[in-house]
């Protein structure tokens, strides 16, 4: 997974999550981001939370990783790690991994303030949450530094902000921290259109109900038995499934859109420049070579209707779209999830374009080694 995903240089995801088995050991995963979904690169149990253990358990995690690893990045990490506001988790990461950049899930930043807001503690009135939390959700948002500063501004002359000093507080603490949560400052890292870590959420729900189906493991050897054997062996089918061209619904399947072929002009061999739907004047540049678009949705490499445009009318590979329909792509997903080099390209090719002859040997040579063993 490290060598073979190129993502996991660019953007890990790390959660934790605990409540698996009756001793309460807290799991900690690390997940890159591909079109078949998060991939994990890692997970640690834990007794605790507390910083001390957390930064024990990365140097020992980091002992297992060589040079090609993470992408080729080995030991330096990748380059973004993206967590929930967990200042033991974060502190951690930033002394195993000095050169990563850390940033903050948007969605637990919001749902942070939204309780601090609901908390009574805080002495709001109810008629004027919602109306606080726009202000943070303006900013979360804001596409520019100028309109994110200019949001942030209107809240710090709000009366109603001024009349709630810990609410004024709040803000000005949250924004001295914009770098760390702001879709804005995010537009040279290649987050690849990931401001949350929905990623980490989905699998903790992968492990709590398909993996211990919703029943804690009976002691630690159990729980690290099903980490090793139930939730590799889901993963594997994941990756096959796609390598297949089996797969569910997901926001990487390439939807059909209204750009037709007349309004994408090809500029070079991997660089288009598409029109607009919604002004013609408008044009954005997709470059499908680093599978990046000029558009807010794309500026960071994440799938968007323009690269998707490109991908249908020019049938050009892409690692942001399903399905995979790159022969060498799903080869590389057979590989990661089964180990094996043998299996020849054109078992992924199009049944048109294969090469039917080397496909039956293939399977001739599986049926006489299942012949041997008895089976």
């Amino acid at each position: 997974m490290h060598r073979a995903v190129k993502h996991s240089a660019e953007l890990v995801f790390v959660d934790a999550s605990g409540n698996m088995d009756r001793y309460n050991a807290r799991v900690f995963l690390l997940l890159t981001h591909s079109s078949a979904g998060g991939l994990p690169l890692g997970v640690l149990i834990l007794p605790n939370e507390q910083t001390t253990t957390i930064i024990a358990a990365l140097q020992l995690y980091s002992t297992l990783l060589d040079a090609e690893c993470f992408g080729g990045r080995g030991q330096q990490g990748p380059v973004v790690f993206m967590t929930d506001d967990s200042t033991a988790e974060r502190n951690a990461l930033h002394t195993v991994f000095p050169d990563a950049q850390l940033l903050l899930c948007a969605f637990h930043v919001l749902q942070a303030f939204w309780r601090f807001l609901w908390d009574h503690k805080s002495g709001i009135a109810k008629e004027h949450r919602q109306y606080l939390f726009s202000f943070l959700k303006g900013m979360v948002y804001a596409q520019t530094e100028a309109k994110l500063e200019s949001e942030f501004s209107k809240a710090m002359e709000d009366s109603c902000v001024q009349r709630h000093v810990n609410v004024h507080s709040h803000l000005q603490q949250l924004f001295s921290r914009r770098q760390e949560w702001a879709q804005c400052c995010r537009s040279d890292l290649p987050v690849r259109g990931n401001n949350a870590n929905n990623f980490c959420e989905s699998a903790m729900r992968v492990v709590k109900d398909e993996i211990l189906q919703r029943t804690k493991a009976f002691n630690l050897q159990q729980l690290v038995d099903f980490m090793t054997t139930r939730f590799d062996s889901h993963y594997q089918r994941r990756l096959l499934d796609v390598a297949n061209g089996r797969f569910t619904a997901s926001r990487f399947y390439s939807k059909s859109t209204c750009i037709d072929l007349q309004s994408i002009k090809q500029v070079e061999s991997d660089l288009f420049e598409v029109s607009s739907e919604k002004s013609a004047d408008t044009k954005y540049v997709v470059d499908m070579s680093v599978g990046r678009c000029t558009c807010p949705k794309g500026n960071t490499g994440g799938p968007c209707k323009h690269q998707a445009a490109v991908v249908q009318n020019f049938n050009r590979h892409s690692w942001n779209f399903l399905p995979v329909n790159d022969p060498d792509m799903r080869k590389l997903f057979y590989f990661v999830a089964t180990g094996d080099k043998t299996a020849p390209s054109d078992w992924f090719k199009a049944a048109e374009s294969c090469d039917h002859s080397a496909i039956r040997r293939l399977v001739s040579s599986c049926a006489v080694c299942s012949a041997a063993r008895g089976q």
